[in-house]
């Protein structure tokens, strides 16, 4: 059953939890991140909001302890965006990368003890970015990957030392 909810005003296109907050990507064109106190689950509330750059839609997010990771749809605007959430009602925006162009955030997983982000893209030229993650207010592109053929990276997951990316042709590497 349901144990509570609350009306975030947009599409939701990926949730991760972080302690007492559920950090929410979403297509708000003014809010595109969204925090959430979930330390009453029910009544969670929205305790913050977080305005990106441009009006793009945030794809995708993953966090770990007071920091949040969020990808988002290509644009002149960076994809992908470290926030903090330490203080959940003001997030601010630690440093963000450019991935390229046409490239985007569909999804992301952080990997190796939380020192690597691995991201999923519909960059024809690179479908798996690698961007390190150890130190939040400085990302930075370790390596990508060209998958052969032209179908882009939707789906994501990471353990040890591997990655396992899905596309949109059907095929898992």
């Amino acid at each position: 059953s349901i144990v509570g909810s609350v009306e975030i005003g947009a599409t939701v296109n990926d949730v991760a939890v972080c302690g007492n907050s559920a950090v929410v990507a979403t297509t708000a064109g003014s809010g595109e991140l969204q925090v959430i106190d979930v330390t009453t689950p029910a009544s969670p509330s929205i305790v913050g909001v977080l305005d990106l750059a441009g009006a793009i839609d945030a794809l995708s997010v993953a966090c770990t302890g007071e920091t949040a990771f969020v990808g988002r749809a290509s644009s002149p605007q960076p994809e992908l965006s470290a926030i903090s959430i330490a203080q959940p009602a003001a997030p601010a925006i630690l440093s963000s990368l450019e991935l390229g162009p046409n490239a985007d955030a569909a999804k992301i997983v952080l990997a190796q003890s939380n020192q690597y982000l691995y991201v999923a893209s519909s960059a024809n030229t690179s479908e798996l970015f690698i961007v390190s993650a150890s130190n939040p207010s400085a990302l930075s592109l370790a390596a990508s990957f060209d998958a052969s053929g032209v179908s882009n990276g939707t789906a994501m997951a990471a353990f040890s030392t591997y990655a396992v990316l899905g596309r949109d042709d059907g095929n898992i590497l």
